[in-house]
Parts: structure tokens; C-alpha cells; sequence
């Protein structure tokens, strides 16, 4: 895994806003890491913590959770 972020890991305050809604339509909480940290890490809470390792593995799980409906 790569310690630098990649183009899709850094998404404005607004569409990790609107992703994060989504979520919790879902009942889940998508949370990352402050991007002036370094590295971008997303989190996806419901009963238990998730770490992911980039943003295009939440979008999979979302994608996959809304299909589901």
C-alpha cells in the first residue's frame, strides 16, 4: 500500500459530505482522517470499525449496500 493519497482519496468537504449521507441512509457513519494529517484513511462505523484502505473501497461498499435495496 502506498503512504501518498491518490487523485480519488481526495474529494472536496462537500462530496464526502454527500457520500457520508448516504451512509447513513444505510445506518452507518463514514468518517476519514484530516487531510492536512497525510495519508487520507476512511472509517465506516455500525457496530463495529471498519478501516479502509482508500476511498474507492467505500464507494464499493456503498454501491454494494444499495443495491441491496
Amino acid at each position: 500500500m502506498s503512504s501518498t493519497n491518490t487523485v480519488t482519496d481526495r474529494i472536496s468537504d462537500q462530496d464526502f459530505g454527500n457520500l457520508s449521507a448516504r451512509f447513513a441512509l444505510h445506518g452507518h457513519r463514514l468518517y476519514r482522517t484530516d487531510p492536512a494529517d497525510g495519508r487520507v484513511l476512511y472509517f465506516i462505523e455500525r457496530l463495529g470499525l471498519i478501516q479502509l484502505a482508500d476511498l474507492d473501497h467505500a464507494v464499493s461498499i456503498l454501491t454494494m449496500m444499495e443495491a441491496r435495496r
